[in-house]
């Protein structure tokens, strides 16, 4: 059954069918709103954009971490000048001149003379900053705290804001883009509820969906219609899970049945 320019105030309670959804353009409720960024095609997208989101974020904070370490390094340390040892397992002197591959962050042991004349040996550091000048056998500057030399060491010679910015800078317009799909996807809902073509189908089906624990996905067919499209959409478990050959009201643009929508989610 298709609604065009059916009356609802002609619905008769006594025939079994659900009251149908009003005449187009209708009125967007709270609900109806709140219940459009729970669609489907809306959901995948800023759950996207809050991942990617996240990650930035926390990749963010702990490079600052990082950064502020090495920044205090920097002021209250020594900068030094350092040789090589050891990389991972390859040492002086059988391994001279050994350099590790450039995409890794090489452990290093390095020995170095601090300038009150104290001397350490074999002081591990994992190289980042430097790692394309390292080899065996070879000297590196290196700030080094002469309060406590063999911790508080870094391959950093100085420090900007995009040493720490760089990953947020690099995702935060992949989560901003994320972001808008995911409105122009819920803008589109919201227009099939507003102007979309009233149908009403029965339930075939119910799974359960993966991306909607508290949530059923349903099949519905068209009745009285050629068309034998499955059409499915996600209805919440708190709603009453449909039974099968249960008539539902569903809104589609254009007919196609991606744009569906159950009208009595939105009303």
């Amino acid at each position: 059954m298709i609604m065009d320019d059916l009356d609802p105030s002609i619905y008769d309670p006594q025939d079994g069918q659900p009251a149908p959804p009003p005449k187009a353009p209708r009125a967007t409720s709270p609900r109806g709103r709140w219940r459009s960024w729970l669609e489907p095609a809306v959901v995948i997208w800023w759950l996207l954009a809050s991942i990617v989101m996240v990650i930035a974020v926390a990749a963010t904070w702990l490079e600052i971490r990082a950064t502020a370490r090495d920044r205090s390094i920097i002021g209250r340390g020594e900068k030094i000048t350092a040789l090589v040892q050891q990389i991972d397992n390859a040492s002086m002197p059988s391994r001279k001149n050994y350099r590790p591959a450039p995409e890794r962050n090489p452990d290093a042991m390095l020995n170095f003379t601090l300038k009150d004349g104290r001397a350490f040996e074999l002081v591990p550091l994992r190289l980042d900053r430097q790692r394309d000048k390292l080899v065996v056998g070879e000297t590196l500057e290196i700030y080094v705290d002469p309060a406590d030399p063999r911790a508080r060491l870094t391959d950093r010679l100085g420090v900007s804001p995009m040493d720490y910015l760089f990953l947020l800078v690099l995702l935060a317009p992949a989560a901003a883009l994320a972001g808008i799909v995911a409105a122009i996807r819920r803008a589109g809902m919201l227009r099939t509820w507003r102007l979309g073509e009233a149908m009403l189908a029965t339930c075939v089906d119910t799974q359960t969906s993966a991306l909607h624990p508290f949530s059923r996905q349903v099949t519905l067919a068209l009745c009285d219609s050629a068309d034998r499209r499955a059409i499915k959409v996600v209805m919440p478990g708190a709603g009453g899970i449909p039974e099968v050959d249960e008539p539902i009201w569903i809104l589609m643009r254009n007919r196609q049945p991606r744009t569906a929508i159950v009208a009595r989610l939105y009303a």
